[in-house]
């Protein structure tokens, strides 16, 4: 998949374009951007998505501008445009269609969702659309036992803990992937080492608590159990953070980057009284994470 810029642009030959903030590339995404393909295969034009770093959601992102554009690329685009929200906010919808859909593009057909809306105050629409582009294709919302699937769903489940839903519409298991950053060397301390990621600002935080669940890294697939949460018992910085324990693992992660499945919830987030307590319960954790039926693996 190519990463266009404005050196790229103008488009020659044009392309099939496709439109959208695809947070989280869900199920509903995928379905679209099949559609696109496909009518770019037909064609014999490139399917390019237009797409935007730095929306500020009504929730919080599900995928980084990284992880975005490597779903993005696995679900069939020939090349990627990300857009800086910021600076294209407030162009209006005719000068967004007109100067960048159809001029900088050169979109012989744009395929999107019944609902598209965009330009600034969200003016644009799919008529208005239809004027600067020959073919416009909408494609149905993607409905789950009748539910339909969205960002804004996702995070909802993200943020109760329900990641068996989660996974289900996003079509994979949900996962984050963070760099591993020093701690306080406390879980050594208690005999169950921890690798200990930040969530970035303005990141989709699952709910506090202990999950049973997966990691993977550098291709191997270890079982683990995480904790999520502002450490009560030992720091008072409310900060929320993310502390696996894997299984089986010995090496080096600081400065390198683990993916981690939180799959199922075991537990809330709590405060004891000792760190004897706080011991005896990361070992009944661990005991209830291993458990787990294949954590629940989806």
């Amino acid at each position: 998949m190519r990463i266009l810029t404005e050196r790229d642009l103008p488009l020659a030959n044009g392309c099939v374009l496709a439109v959208g903030v695809f947070d989280g590339v869900h199920l509903g995404h995928a379905l679209l951007l099949r559609c696109g393909k496909a009518l770019a295969a037909e064609s014999g034009l490139p399917f390019v998505i237009y797409t935007f770093a730095g929306v500020p959601h009504k929730g919080d992102y599900l995928t980084d501008t990284a992880e975005k554009l490597r779903l993005l690329g696995e679900c069939g685009a020939d090349a990627v445009y990300c857009a800086d929200f910021g600076s294209v906010c407030g162009v209006s919808a005719g000068d967004f269609a007109e100067n960048t859909v159809k001029k900088r593009f050169g979109a012989v057909c744009a395929v999107c969702g019944t609902d598209l809306r965009f330009g600034a105050g969200r003016e644009g629409d799919i008529p208005l659309l239809e004027k600067y582009v020959p073919r416009v294709v909408t494609v149905p919302e993607r409905r789950e036992n009748g539910v339909v699937v969205s960002s804004s769903l996702i995070r909802a489940c993200v943020s109760r803990g329900d990641m068996k839903n989660a996974s289900r519409f996003l079509g994979r298991d949900y996962s984050f992937c963070l760099e591993v950053e020093r701690g306080s060397r406390l879980g050594s301390e208690l005999g169950f080492p921890t690798a200990n990621q930040r969530f970035p600002e303005g990141m989709c935080v699952p709910k506090r608590g202990v999950y049973a669940g997966e990691c993977v890294f550098e291709g191997v697939t270890y079982g683990c159990v995480t904790d999520i949460g502002t450490r009560p018992t030992v720091s008072r910085s409310g900060e929320v953070v993310s502390e696996t324990h894997i299984f089986g693992f010995e090496g080096g992660l600081y400065g390198k980057k683990l993916r981690v499945f939180p799959r199922t919830y075991l537990r809330g987030e709590k405060k004891f009284e000792s760190l004897d307590s706080l011991r005896a319960q990361i070992k009944n954790d661990v005991r209830a994470a291993k458990e787990a039926p294949a954590a629940e693996a989806q």
